[in-house]
C-alpha cells in the first residue's frame, strides 16, 4: 500500500541553495532545512572539494554569503551581546572571514545597519546597500532608549503619500 505525503514529510527535506565557486575551484553553497518545532528555515554553508561534501558553519543563521580572495564572508551574529542586541530589533551586521584550511571563521567587520547586500571591490574597499528605514535612522544612541523607541512604534505605519507601495518585503 502507497503512503500519502503529509505536512511532517517536509520536515525531511533540505534545500541546497546559492551555489558559488571560489578562485581555486572550489564549490561552496548553502543548505536550508526546515525546523517544524521553531516554524523556521535554518541554513548552514558546506564545501564540496575533491568529491567530498564538507559543513563549514553550524549556527543555522548563514543564508548569504562571498568570496574574498581565497575566504569566505558571510554575515552571522555569534556573540551573546550582539544576539540581545539584535533581539531588540535594532539593525546590526557582523561579518565573519572564513578562511579555508585555518578553522574557525573570525569577526571581519561590524555595521550598525541591517546590510542586505554588500561587494568587495578589494580586501578593504566594498560597498553595501542597506535596508534603509528612516525610524532607526533617527532613534537616540543609548541602546535602551533605542529599543523602547521601536517597540512604540512597530504597531503601526503612517503614509504620508497615495498611493502607497508595497516592495514584497515590508511596506
Amino acid at each position: 500500500m502507497k503512503k500519502r505525503v503529509e505536512l511532517d514529510h517536509f520536515k525531511y527535506f533540505q534545500f541546497p541553495n546559492t551555489v558559488k565557486v571560489g578562485p581555486d575551484g572550489t564549490v561552496t553553497f548553502t543548505v536550508k532545512r526546515v525546523s517544524m518545532d521553531d516554524n523556521k528555515y535554518y541554513s548552514d554553508l558546506y564545501m564540496f572539494r575533491d568529491g567530498k561534501t564538507v559543513r563549514l558553519t553550524s549556527s543555522g543563521a548563514v543564508s548569504g554569503y562571498y568570496w574574498l580572495g581565497d575566504s569566505i564572508v558571510f554575515p552571522d551574529i555569534r556573540l551573546k551581546k550582539d544576539k540581545e542586541y539584535t533581539e531588540k530589533k535594532l539593525p546590526l551586521t557582523v561579518l565573519q572571514r572564513l578562511r579555508l584550511g585555518e578553522g574557525e571563521a573570525e569577526e571581519l567587520l561590524r555595521i550598525k545597519m541591517d546590510v542586505t547586500d554588500i561587494k568587495f571591490v578589494s580586501e578593504s574597499d566594498f560597498y553595501f546597500t542597506d535596508g534603509y528605514d528612516p525610524m532607526t535612522a533617527k532613534l537616540p544612541e543609548d541602546e535602551d532608549a533605542a529599543a523602547k523607541a521601536l517597540k512604540e512604534e512597530a504597531d503601526y505605519a503612517v503614509f504620508d503619500e497615495i498611493p502607497f507601495w508595497q516592495n514584497g518585503v515590508g511596506i
